[in-house]
């Protein structure tokens, strides 16, 4: 079959109920991650990932779990299967090792993140420096192909790191059970892992300060312009100008990251000054000092909470509680700071090179506009790129088009499985003690509560109570038409999302755990938040009086 008839193209990880149903038990929709639209980069992005998880459960280990399997749906959706270890002998073993690594990976957490974080830098270093501009389609394919294990030795680190991290999360929490009956959902719990600085926080106060330092030199009412327009009006005035070398140096430092996460085909901050000004816009409607003066406040409540928790514990769990509880705390700053390091500087790097290439295959007739690109695969690219003119792929790409729309659509069910309902096969995947699976992408599962009388029951992310007027977002490009005081309403948020937390009230969520970004972010910043209600998108509408209350995990509709 021809390029032109394959309007589904031909490409590993593409999920195919028949064959992946077999000797799988189960496979979970991850709502965090699914796409608005098709990417045809997935399976890419699939098979890294893949990789990474099955490398990290095997190097920590986990003791009950191998990693998992990626797979997507028509490019848009994507499941996940956990490689389940049932064997009680091979469990015992990994235990074993996991605990004799124990005390080194926690005392060595920030050495060992630090030398990942200068290798991903190195690996990046070429691609970065490589001219773009003047190389050919075959340079820019040969370049895609070395990028490709690049993006697969990213997917390592960011997994083993993040499994190292999650799981003295979940090991601390089962100490707080049995010590204290508190799990992650309780504010106690909560206070003692909140209050670290880390790289992605220290861009969200960048944005801050770019905002402020736009009103100190009176440039606010340029703000009113559309963020396509606001560079070339601020370049007209010395203050305008002075105020685009600071953004300048900013996206030097912060700019490798792309609109949204596991996406070359999203607009990257290097392509626009366009896409950092909007979150300035954001960030100039903020009324509070709430991201500059965070850090204090939690400091000292986290300080507050484990002196008065430390005396409970007795005297020979002192030491593992103080351990665990380090490596707890680790777990929201690198699930938040990872993505600039990880999954954001490989999309926003391939993101540039096949901008580059779809240029070339514009002007060589092959496809009409420059980001049509992300309608071919990598290895459609590959083929192509030797000889562009000879293919016009125009209809094709049409049709590709056509059915994204419909593929976009098309809802799926949470869990595919030939032998359980959905709720066995959570209690499966639950078997597996997976921390990405059950504090992330799954979450942990609310409990009926008929006594809270509430409208929506889901789990406590973040402690607090707040009411405000919700406001619904289903994607980054509507982030501006929030308004300070508002309930953020969403499936889920990633780090693009980030400012919005420091105009709204707080946040309610259909998916996600309680080390899932909004849960993070919100105790960060100090509002509540409540999770996997799984409804809150269908229940509640836009402008609607509502009350969060994140210590219970409960929504109450007021009007």
């Amino acid at each position: 079959m021809s390029i032109n008839e394959r309007v589904i193209p031909l490409v590993p990880f593409e999920f195919n109920e028949t064959v992946d149903l077999d000797g799988h038990e189960a496979w979970f929709v991850d709502s965090l991650h699914t796409l608005e639209s098709p990417d045809f980069f997935l399976s890419t992005y699939s098979e890294a990932n893949t990789q990474g998880m099955i490398y990290g459960a095997q190097k920590l280990p986990l003791p009950a779990s191998k990693g998992s399997e990626w797979r997507n749906i028509n490019f848009v959706k994507i499941l996940i299967c956990p490689i389940v270890v049932t064997n009680e002998a091979e469990i015992a073993e990994r235990q074993e090792r996991l605990t004799e690594n124990l005390f080194p990976l926690i005392q060595n957490f920030e050495k060992m993140w630090g030398e990942y974080k200068t290798e991903l830098m190195e690996l990046y270093r070429p691609y970065k420096r490589f001219d773009v501009e003047k190389a050919t389609a075959m340079d820019l394919v040969r370049q895609l192909g070395h990028l490709k294990p690049v993006v697969n030795r990213m997917s390592e680190v960011h997994f083993y790191v993040m499994y190292v991290a999650f799981y003295f999360f979940m090991l601390f929490e089962d100490l707080c059970q049995e010590l204290f009956g508190i799990d992650a959902t309780h504010p106690d719990f909560q206070a003692m892992i909140t209050g670290f600085d880390n790289k992605s926080f220290q861009c969200e106060k960048n944005l801050y300060l770019l905002a402020q330092k736009a009103l100190e030199l009176g440039l606010g009412q340029h703000f009113e312009l559309p963020s396509d327009q606001i560079a070339l009006r601020l370049k007209e005035v010395f203050d305008g100008r002075t105020w685009m070398t600071s953004l300048n140096d900013f996206i030097q430092e912060f700019g490798w990251r792309n609109e949204r996460l596991w996406t070359p085909a999203a607009p990257s901050w290097q392509d626009d000054p366009k896409y950092v000004i909007d979150r300035v816009k954001v960030y100039l409607k903020v009324t509070d000092s709430r991201i500059a003066d965070r850090l204090t406040s939690l400091t000292a409540r986290r300080e507050k909470t484990i002196a008065e928790y430390l005396p409970r514990v007795p005297e020979d769990r002192k030491a593992i509680f103080e351990l665990l509880l380090k490596g707890a705390q680790y777990a929201s700053s690198y699930g938040e700071e990872h993505d600039l390091y990880c999954e954001m500087h490989t999309d926003a790097l391939m993101h540039r090179y096949l901008v580059a290439l779809g240029k070339r295959f514009a002007d060589a007739g092959t496809i009409d506009k420059v980001n049509d690109i992300f309608q071919l695969t990598l290895e459609e690219q590959r083929e192509i790129g030797m000889y562009p003119e000879k293919y016009k792929l125009q209809s094709l790409i049409a049709a590709r088009k056509e059915k994204g729309k419909q593929d976009a659509k098309d809802a799926v069910p949470n869990v595919y499985s030939k032998t359980m309902n959905e709720q066995e096969a959570f209690g499966w995947m639950m078997s597996a003690r997976e921390p990405i699976f059950l504090k992330v992408v799954v979450g942990e599962m609310p409990k009926p509560r008929p006594d809270l009388k509430a409208d929506l029951v889901g789990v406590g992310g973040a402690s607090g109570v707040a009411e405000g007027p919700a406001r619904l977002i289903s994607s980054v490009e509507e982030l501006n038409t929030v308004q300070p005081g508002e309930i953020l309403v969403a499936l889920t948020t990633s780090i693009t999302w980030t400012p919005l937390f420091s105009l709204v009230k707080g946040a309610v969520l259909d998916r996600g755990g309680t080390l899932s970004h909004a849960a993070v972010v919100c105790r960060e910043y100090g509002i509540p938040c409540v999770l996997n209600t799984f409804q809150a998108t269908a229940k509640i509408k836009n402008g609607q009086m509502i009350r969060v209350d994140g210590n219970e995990g409960a929504v109450y509709f007021l009007d």
